[in-house]
């Protein structure tokens, strides 16, 4: 997680970003960051991933750049990444998370996506989406 690949960073006006991987068997996941900005009035945050597997677990994680972090599942089932970061998992579609962050100032946070293959003996390549 703390060594995840650097993607593009989004803001919350949701555009979207895609990255592409394979998993491989025994337990293999892969990790990405990014930080998501926000705009202030114009937009909320939520960051979300979808994968284009059925197979494929994605999570998302978020850590604000100040204050502390509230964060709510939108989608997708509540859990704690291995660094301690609140975040939603979901099999084989999105998890999304509805984001507060206390404190002054924009409410941007680093984001952590892992993408995973729960119980799965293949390698299998796939498409990841994601926004914030």
């Amino acid at each position: 997680e703390n060594d995840a690949t650097s993607v593009t960073g989004d803001d919350d006006c949701d555009d979207t970003h895609t990255e592409t991987g394979i998993v491989k068997p025994g337990g293999d996941q892969d990790w990405y960051q990014f930080t998501g900005t926000n705009n202030l009035l114009l937009c909320s945050p939520n960051p979300k991933v979808s994968i284009d597997k059925n197979g494929l677990r994605v999570c998302v994680f978020a850590q604000c750049t100040s204050g502390t972090t509230q964060v709510v599942c939108a989608q997708g089932t509540a859990q704690t990444s291995p660094a301690n970061r609140d975040g939603c998992c979901a099999t084989g579609g999105t998890a999304e998370i509805t984001l507060a962050c206390s404190g002054l100032g924009n409410p941007s946070a680093n984001v952590y996506i892992r993408v995973d293959q729960p119980g799965g003996n293949a390698c299998t390549d796939y498409q990841l989406t994601y926004s914030y």
